[in-house]
């Protein structure tokens, strides 16, 4: 395989040496390692061109670069590259040059909760905290939920209103909503697993008609779950006298 490890910089620290190290192994396992610095290279990419691995400075100035991204996905045609491994939230926007030039595989690792200027970072997808869980669930295709432990969690319910395939974890009452024709069951803690079931759900042709299948069964069960109980519940009603 041809493996790109995309880094902010190569100075000295314990991400970028686990980087290089990483690298080092896949070269000699039998692979082609590149390395990309997203910013300059550093001191650590002398051990990585003494060991025959190419490192690529794309030097990109501070705040958003669109020409970095386009001068990545140049570079990974012309490298051929197989896999692109991310580390931490900082170079993950960039991966974006990873669609634009067909790289068939894109992993990002997360090292710590911290960004490159030491200050805790927020993950954020639409605009970050949000009461319009239906606005922020609009954009995507497939939800996934990895937990160990659940009861039903209610972000299941939204996610099949919102017309999404699901990806879940097989925990707590989980497999009792969730349709099959839409959704990926796996065992919690199985990473390999979900990952599995992560890829056929990307795969799957008819997104649309799946869709509809879970925003269908989201209101059914729904109500038909509420009313089960109040029916339940429910004195019976006193029988007529007669007359």
């Amino acid at each position: 395989m041809r493996i790109v490890q995309l880094v902010e910089n190569l100075e000295v620290g314990g991400l970028e040496r686990l980087d290089g190290d990483l690298a080092i192994a896949q070269k000699q396992s039998g692979h082609q390692a590149i390395v990309y610095c997203l910013h300059d290279s550093g001191p650590l990419a002398e051990t990585l061109e003494e060991a025959s691995i190419p490192v690529v400075a794309f030097r990109k100035a501070a705040g958003f670069s669109m020409g970095t991204i386009l001068a990545m996905a140049r570079s990974l045609r012309g490298h051929q590259v197989d896999v692109i491994h991310g580390h931490n939230p900082g170079v993950h926007p960039y991966a974006l040059s990873a669609r634009i030039a067909r790289v068939p595989v894109c992993v990002n690792t997360r090292h710590s909760a911290l960004t490159s200027k030491d200050v805790p970072y927020q993950e954020r997808y639409f605009r970050g905290r949000t009461n319009d869980s239906p606005g922020a669930l609009a954009g995507l295709d497939v939800f996934v939920l990895s937990s160990v432990n659940e009861g039903l969690p209610l972000v299941i319910l939204e996610a099949l209103a919102a017309g999404l395939l699901v990806v879940s974890t097989n925990v707590g009452g989980i497999p009792e909503v969730l349709p099959k024709e839409s959704s990926w069951l796996c065992p919690p803690g199985d990473a390999a697993a979900l990952a599995a079931a992560m890829l056929q759900a990307a795969a799957c042709g008819d997104l649309r008609e799946r869709g509809a299948i879970s925003r269908r069964i989201a209101s059914d069960q729904m109500v038909r779950h509420y009313e089960a109980p109040y029916r339940r519940l429910l004195p019976a009603a006193p029988t007529a006298k007669s007359q």
